[in-house]
Formats: C-alpha cells, structure tokens, sequence
C-alpha cells in the first residue's frame, strides 16, 4: 500500500522496492521531508506501507541501516542484469552454435590456403619478411622511385612512392589461428551444449559473470574466425598477384632467390587454391 506522506521510525524499515527517475522533480514522501528530487527509491516498511524517498533522504533518515539495506538492493539489481544478460545469450544460443559450426570449414580452408601459399613461396625468406614488412605499414609496397635528373645533378634523394599495396595482409600474423579449428569445435561447441536455461538462471551472481565471462572468450574467437575468413579470401586470391610480384621485384635484392620466387608466384596464381 503506497502512502504519501509516511513517516517510518529508524527501526521500521524493511527494504528497498526499486528504483525511479523522472524528467520533473517530485516531491520525497519520506517523513514530512518534501525535498525536491529527481530520482531516488521506493521504499517498503515493516507493516507493508510504501512511500518514496529521494536519493539522499533514505541515508539521513536510516543511517547504518539504509547502508545495509541500499547494499542489499544493490546486489539484487546486480543479478537481475546479470540474468538479463544471460538470458539474452540464452535466447542467441542455438544462433551462435550454427554460426561457429558454419565458420568452421571456412577457416580450415582458409588455414590450407595459406599453407600451400607458405608451401609456394616460404623458401624464400627474403620475400616473407619483406611481405611482413609491408604488412606493418597497412599493406603498402614502398620504394624509392628512381631520381630525376635535378636530383641526380643536386644531390638529392628521390622520395618513397606506393608501388601496389597488398589486401588482406592480417593472415600473415596470425599464428596463433592453426589450431582455432580445434579450439572452436571441442571447446566453444562443447560449451554451448552445456547451457541449460533450467539450471544456470538459478545460479547466483558470481557463478553467472563467470558464465557472461565464457561467453566473452567464445564470441572473440568466433570474431577473430570470421575476419581471418574474410582476410584469406582477399589475400589468397589473384588480386594480389601484381602486389606479391612487386614484392619481388621492388624490396629484395637481384639474384637466385629473387628469380626462383619469380616462378613460385606464377604457379601460385595459376592455381591459388591448390586445386589437384
């Protein structure tokens, strides 16, 4: 029963209700107070009558009491978010496990593509570190272009142009990605089998941001499946055939190694599927 005005001794306070905002100041209800507020608690006495409070009246009138009463509520609006966003994960859970199952394939392909490019073109060290380097200025295949005669008469240095910029370039760093397959499907799937709407929505907090914490690990490695994905398909592909070949031919020195790669890129973009 909600009263206004109520006055409730320092003894007859029993819990908080919830809580209120309000775009217009009202008025607290709370032992002749009045004070004008925007936000504060619906408050609850012992014999069943509730009235409103704002934000800071509640802690002068109760004191060490309010505090106790305040934390209690607290923790309870901390598990109702908590379950809200568990029971959000709940309901995408059969989405997320299709999702992960569909990403699956698609990174072991991309996995073998750059196997068998590694296979075409890891002999040539030279070229990797070249290819890594150009990787760290965003894809980009810097040279010096050669000096005009101005420059060549004074002396100066002839400026660094983008030659060709390499796509996708992110595949080149991700060793940690040959086992995500594995990882993906006897860890992430295994674990979204075990969410049982019956049993984790009665867990505590603790035990639920554990869960939400999961979740997080889970969703990161399906994000970092899917851009590796997406990546492997531009890199791997014959859009940069003339990047890879300015690799060659503008960063590494003339010579054995540079020729041999000359014929390992054809062969890779004649086939760079691997396709028997």
């Amino acid at each position: 029963m909600f009263s206004s005005p109520l006055t409730i001794e320092k003894d007859d306070l029993d819990i908080i209700v919830g809580k209120y905002y309000f775009p217009e100041e009202i008025a607290c209800s709370l032992n002749g107070c009045t004070t004008p507020h925007k936000w504060g608690f619906v408050i609850r006495s012992k014999d069943g009558r509730e009235t409103n409070c704002g934000h800071m009246c509640g802690k002068r009138d109760f004191g060490v009491a309010w505090n106790e009463i305040h934390a209690s509520f607290k923790k309870a609006e901390q598990l109702q978010a908590a379950k809200q966003v568990l029971t959000e994960l709940l309901n995408e859970r059969d989405d997320l496990f299709l999702e992960i199952t569909k990403v699956i394939p698609k990174l072991e392909m991309a996995l073998a593509l750059k196997s068998y490019f590694l296979s075409k073109t890891g002999s040539t060290g030279g070229f990797n570190s070249q290819l890594v380097n150009c990787i760290k200025l965003g894809g980009a295949i810097r040279t010096q272009r050669p000096q005009t005669e101005h420059e060549i008469k004074n002396g100066i240095s002839a400026p660094f142009v983008t030659v060709n910029r390499i796509k996708g370039g992110a595949v080149v760093f991700s060793e940690d990605f040959w086992n995500l397959p594995t990882t993906l499907s006897s860890h992430s799937l295994q674990w979204i089998k075990t969410l049982d709407p019956s049993k984790i929505l009665q867990l505590n907090e603790e035990s639920i941001n554990g869960i939400l914490k999961e979740a997080k690990v889970h969703r990161s490695l399906l994000n970092k499946a899917k851009k590796f994905v997406e990546d492997a398909e531009v890199f791997f592909s014959k859009e940069n055939e003339k990047a890879f070949e300015a690799v060659r031919l503008f960063l590494m020195r003339k010579g054995y190694e540079r020729d041999k790669l000359e014929n390992a890129i054809k062969e890779w973009a004649a086939n760079p599927h691997g396709v028997k």
